[in-house]
């Protein structure tokens, strides 16, 4: 009995179409940062709200972005133990309270990849 193959080289074709497109993730990178900024901005302490506002984001590719631009931002998040000063992790926070939602944006992602290359 003699087997035949048919369709392997599509196939591979496919497959490094859909590995090349995984490094342009751009909507759930987006979708991603949108969550993140939503929700570190709401458990950002709110003293004078100029941190809360300072918290921006970018997503590119299969990268998301989150920062901030007030120069205490980081002893606020991890706190400052030589001056009795408590952690307060907003971003941290924020990643952990919206990973589902950023796992089921980016399997929306690659799902659509897949579908568009196969």
């Amino acid at each position: 009995m003699a087997l035949q193959e048919h369709g392997s080289a599509e196939l591979a074709s496919a497959l490094d179409a859909i590995g090349s497109g995984l490094k342009q993730l751009d909507q759930a990178a987006d979708d991603t940062v949108t969550l993140i900024v939503a929700r570190a901005k709401s458990l950002a302490p709110k003293a004078t709200g100029k941190l809360s506002r300072s918290i921006a984001g970018r997503g590119t590719g299969s990268t998301a972005t989150v920062s901030t631009s007030v120069d205490y931002a980081a002893p606020v998040h991890f706190g400052v133990p030589s001056r009795n000063m408590r952690p307060r992790p907003f971003l941290y926070g924020a990643v952990d309270a919206e990973r589902t939602r950023i796992v089921a944006a980016y399997e929306r992602n690659v799902q659509s990849l897949i579908e568009r290359k196969v």
